[in-house]
């Protein structure tokens, strides 16, 4: 049973992460297509991605520990498999989030340039950047050039994405974990 749990790791992690970073990447059109990031929801688009990411850890993990039987899985074996699925998910998430921002390169455009401005009016704002104007100038340049480039925007995305798979996959593992069956001696020999 261990080894057909090991051998069958991969597939699984493979097969959560790709449903998931579908997943993410579906959230991602339906934010770009309704313009939620220029009307105010923001936050939505984040609500959906965390509920996405919760439940797909608690499915496929879930499934995971049930295909484990008698020998259990721990708390360390959950965490691991959801931090696996959520670096699959962030490969296939960040290279759909750069075809989306190729694909609505104008509206994107557009959601940068708010943002930027938005950045450089708290910046104006604060009295410890008043008098430097061509540093505000120069930051948000910089800005731009960063927000809309594809490497970084695949690396962003990879590394977010890992990270909230880690933050809820510390408590998902907890309601997943399968204890192991105390009579249970391996798996038997051949």
């Amino acid at each position: 049973m261990e080894k057909k749990l090991k051998d069958g790791m991969f597939r699984d992690v493979l097969k959560a992460g790709l449903l998931t970073g579908v997943g993410l990447v579906a959230v991602g059109i339906v934010s770009a297509l309704l313009k939620w990031e220029l009307s105010g929801y923001n936050m939505a688009t984040g609500l959906l991605t965390w509920a996405v990411i919760a439940g797909c850890s608690w499915y496929f993990c879930k499934a995971r520990a049930l295909s484990a039987g008698d020998a259990g899985y721990s708390y360390g074996q959950c965490l691991g498999f959801i931090v696996l699925t959520g670096v699959v998910s962030g490969v296939v998430a960040g290279i759909g989030y750069v075809l989306i921002r190729m694909v609505m390169a104008d509206y994107y455009a557009m959601v940068v340039d708010a943002a930027i401005e938005r950045s450089r009016e708290m910046l104006e704002s604060n009295p410890l950047f008043a008098g430097s104007a061509e540093n505000i100038e120069e930051s948000m340049s910089v800005s731009a050039r960063m927000a809309s480039n594809p490497a970084l925007i695949f690396i962003g995305s990879l590394f977010n994405t890992v990270i909230a798979f880690t933050l809820i996959g510390l408590i998902v593992s907890v309601f997943t974990k399968r204890q192991a069956d105390p009579f249970y001696e391996g798996p038997a020999e051949e």
